[in-house]
């Protein structure tokens, strides 16, 4: 292990230690100052192999694992060999099986001397043959690598070793022997890091583990940071990109201040505001991210007043690069959602997020910049959506929901997002009302602008989510509880917001299809509208009214559970009575939010809950009846008794007794059927199948008329015929079944049977492909109401749009005033084209000089359209 020994020798030596440690724990003494001053030869030279450099990682982890089993007393059970005889051990005692499991063994190259270690040993500072073998790009990489660190001061080697007398029990690391440990440790974290092999990555890895360990194992170390200028310096001479020095080092400053027993900021406040403008030039996100974790970290760790003069250091530094960048930004002139990155803003909302997290008052100081920012951004959105520079993304039909598409990285739109989300937190509680009135007129204008980001919308949706949830807390008691809430919305405010948020949903955005937003939107109607919860009772029924029953999300929603809790809302609210819920129905909801869709499986599902679901259900009397298989009476059909068990009977077998157990048991559990069992069922398939709850509807609707009282009937017949004159049915007209057809296929099988203008039966039937229903309805008023010449016109318009002829015929035949009517379609029907020609012009002769009283002008009508046809 001495110094004189060759490198692979070392290397042989300290492999062997290594996988065998337990064996050497009573020694430790004798090898610990070796191993620490063979670290920074094995590890830090950059020709230093990944064996290497993972041995010299697997040592600094066996001298804690040493120092852990000195201080819990288990090393004299767990490392000494056996007593009685301590120079051998047992012949079934393998050296891997004795192998430390703490230690994570290395591959075949670690035992072996090898010709890489032996090059290595000879000329450490030139790169290896494997090296040299690389892409060019890599190698040239290599070589600045080689060049930044090579340019660093050595780790620190011990001026002294220990005396060998030492008791070996009793040793433990110097305080010498933890600085270098440590330092070497960082200095490791920063060469894997910006290693580009393979392997580098899990030694970086457990490099910044032990360093946590190692400082909570030695708390009065310090770690040495003057390099780390260095290395920016290198790297920017270079023309090098800093982003991974930068992460490397805010890497160990956030090990660092995670580590409790560790104090650190107090003296490393500079070495942290120096940091700070390096990372703000930065575009990449981790180096913003980390710089947030160290700056939120330092001044919770600050936060005593003993170190008020570091902190108000620190607050200084970031104070003064805030106003830096805001006025940069304020400068400069971009489309709203241009992905062009502006690495300092996003930097400066970004360390002011994670502050947020940890002291929300500290964005109070930001509010009136944010705000600035925020404002001048909206302007530019609706300069840019007014002069058509923007474009809206809309979802394609036949697509499932898209997932929420993340703006690029410190673009405009992603700069507005936070800017949103840290102004949201205060500006409510902490600033006066023209603050947070201006703060609410510019999310007005992103909502109502369509080329607003989806990920804006996002971040409105989420601050209104955030001010809900606070109004159940009430006011806050004390100055504390009042730095940490968000504050919320009056009741008017809470329901403009809400129902701009819904109508943005109508409009089928791509940001409102997808899952997160139904999910956080509808969440917060519910709780502002469900009963339980801790809202007014005045904010409930004005959300319920003027959210929910306006924009009917709750009813359309895809998740089946969510759809059930607004159920129970409308449920609640509407009476119980069919009258009730048919005039709900037909005349106090207006569906035109879901036009689109079969709204009556809504419809249904209201009459349906009103039945009496613990009830039994028994079958009509004439019908699913099949007879007794018992003896029963042939006249009164009643069972008659029977003897226990008749003469010569003999014995069932087992498997006719079993037969019939099951069919008892099958009768009796078929007996205690209730409603609920048949209908809940029926109810959830109608809710998602349109063509079952069309059958429902056609089936039920006649049976509820039927129950109602005249004054009733009569009070619903006009709300009907306002219903089906509705232009939003137009949105349903090529999609079967829809609503038209299910609402005049139920009134044609209605008695009494309501009555509605031929010219909308007509209309509706041509319109929404209801020819047979239409047609039905009209041929009843026909008959019902003969003096009414609109309704043989519209019937008869059916007619000739389906080319129904003969059906026609008969139709004037009946009609008609005049022979010649009748003449005439008799000549045509038998296919006497000429002579019905001659008859119908006779009849337009007549008609013209006035001797034809009598005849109305549609029957006039007709012989000129039946002229024209016979003349073809």
């Amino acid at each position: 292990v001495e110094d004189g020994h060759s490198f692979p020798q070392l290397v042989h030596i300290w492999n062997l230690i290594s996988r065998h440690s337990k064996f050497f724990y009573s020694s430790r003494a004798q090898f610990v100052p070796q191993m620490v001053n063979s670290l920074s030869r094995l590890g830090l030279p950059t020709s230093s192999s990944q064996a290497n450099r993972s041995l010299s990682i697997d040592l600094v982890e066996l001298i804690m694992n040493w120092e852990t089993d000195r201080l819990s007393g288990a090393g004299d059970v767990k490392h000494l060999p056996s007593a009685s005889n301590p120079g051998k051990r047992k012949a079934d005692e393998s050296p891997e099986k004795e192998e430390e499991p703490t230690t994570p063994r290395r591959g075949k190259k670690g035992g072996k001397k090898t010709k890489k270690d032996d090059t290595e040993s000879k000329s450490p500072g030139r790169a290896t043959r494997g090296s040299r073998s690389t892409k060019k790009s890599s190698k040239e990489d290599d070589e600045e690598n080689e060049e930044m660190v090579s340019d660093l001061p050595e780790t620190e080697t011990l001026k002294s070793m220990p005396s060998i007398g030492v008791v070996d029990e009793e040793f433990k690391p110097s305080s010498n022997m933890a600085e270098i440990i440590i330092n070497f440790l960082v200095r490791m974290s920063f060469i894997t890091g910006e290693s580009k092999e393979p392997d580098a990555k899990p030694l970086n890895d457990r490099a910044l583990t032990l360093l946590s360990r190692a400082l909570k194992m030695w708390p009065g170390v310090r770690i040495k940071f003057s390099f780390i200028d260095k290395l920016l310096n290198l790297a920017k001479q270079a023309g090098r990109d800093q982003t991974t020095t930068l992460v490397m080092g805010l890497l160990v400053l956030k090990t660092a201040l995670l580590t409790e027993e560790y104090e650190f900021v107090s003296e490393n406040i500079q070495q942290i505001t120096l940091l700070l403008e390096p990372c703000y030039a930065s575009q990449s996100k981790a180096v913003h991210d980390l710089l947030g974790e160290v700056v939120s970290a330092s001044c919770k760790a600050l936060d005593n007043s003993e170190y008020a003069e570091s902190a108000t250091e620190l607050k200084e530094a970031l104070a003064g690069l805030y106003e830096k960048c805001a006025g940069a930004a304020g400068e400069q002139a971009e489309a709203p959602n241009e992905s062009q990155a502006n690495p300092s803003l996003i930097c400066v909302l970004k360390v002011s997020s994670a502050l947020a997290k940890h002291k929300p008052s500290s964005v109070d100081i930001h509010l009136a910049p944010l705000m600035k920012l925020l404002a001048r951004l909206t302007v530019e959105l609706n300069a840019a959506s007014a002069a058509g520079e923007l474009q809206t993304d809309q979802p394609k039909r036949g697509q499932g929901p898209p997932e929420v598409v993340q703006p690029e990285y410190g673009s405009v739109a992603h700069c507005m997002v936070e800017c949103i989300k840290l102004i949201s937190v205060r500006v409510i509680i902490a600033s006066g009302s023209e603050h947070k009135q201006v703060f609410l007129r510019l999310l007005l204008q992103l909502i109502n602008d369509k080329a607003t980001h989806g990920n804006v919308l996002m971040a409105i949706l989420d601050a209104m989510v955030a001010w809900t949830d606070d109004s159940t807390l009430g006011e806050p008691t004390s100055e504390e509880e009042k730095e940490t809430r968000a504050g919320s919305l009056n009741a008017k405010e809470t329901v403009l917001f809400l129902s701009k948020l819904a109508q943005l949903t109508r409009m089928g955005l791509a940001i409102t299809q997808t899952q997160e937003w139904e999910e956080k939107l509808l969440d917060t109607i519910y709780k502002l509208c469900a009963a339980e919860g801790k809202h007014d009772q005045a904010l409930r029924s004005e959300v319920f009214l003027k959210v929910e029953r306006t924009h009917l999300l709750g009813l359309r929603t895809r998740r089946p559970e969510l759809r059930d809790k607004f159920f129970a809302l409308y449920h609640e609210a509407i009476g119980k009575t069919l009258f009730q819920r048919l005039q709900y129905i037909l005349t106090i909801q207006d569906w035109d939010a879901m036009a689109d869709t079969f709204w009556l499986v809504q419809g249904l599902d209201l009459i349906l809950s009103t039945l009496a679901e613990d009830e039994r259900i028994a079958l009509a009397p004439n019908s699913a009846l099949i007879p007794s298989l018992l003896p029963s009476d042939p006249e009164t059909k009643k069972p008659v008794d029977v003897p226990a068990k008749p003469k010569n009977a003999k014995t069932a077998s087992s498997e006719v007794k079993e037969l019939i157990q099951r069919n008892a048991a099958f009768l009796h559990d078929k007996a205690s059927i209730r409603v609920a069992d048949l209908m809940t069922p029926l109810r959830q398939v109608a809710t998602r199948n349109a063509n079952i709850a069309y059958y429902l509807w056609v089936l039920i609707f006649p049976i509820v008329w039927a129950t109602l009282q005249r004054e009733e009937q009569l009070q619903l017949a006009k709300p009907m015929i306002g219903l089906l004159s509705k232009e939003s049915h137009l949105r349903q007209a090529a999609v079967r079944p829809n609503v038209i057809q299910a609402l005049l296929e139920g009134i044609s099988l209605s008695q009494p049977q309501l009555k509605i203008p031929s010219e909308l039966i007509k209309f509706l039937g041509k319109t929404f492909n209801a020819w047979h229903t239409a047609i039905a309805l009209l041929e009843n008023h026909v008959v019902r109401y003969p003096q009414e010449a609109r309704c043989f016109d519209a019937l008869s318009e059916l007619y000739r749009l389906l080319s129904e002829n003969d059906v026609l015929v008969g139709l004037w035949t009946q009609r008609c005033q005049s022979d010649i009517t009748r003449a005439g379609l008799s000549l045509v029907q038998h296919g006497h084209w000429q002579h019905a020609q001659e008859v119908f012009f006779k009849g337009i002769q007549r008609a013209t000089a006035g001797q034809a009283p009598g005849v109305s002008k549609t029957e006039m009508c007709l012989w000129e359209t039946q002229w024209l046809n016979s003349a073809k």
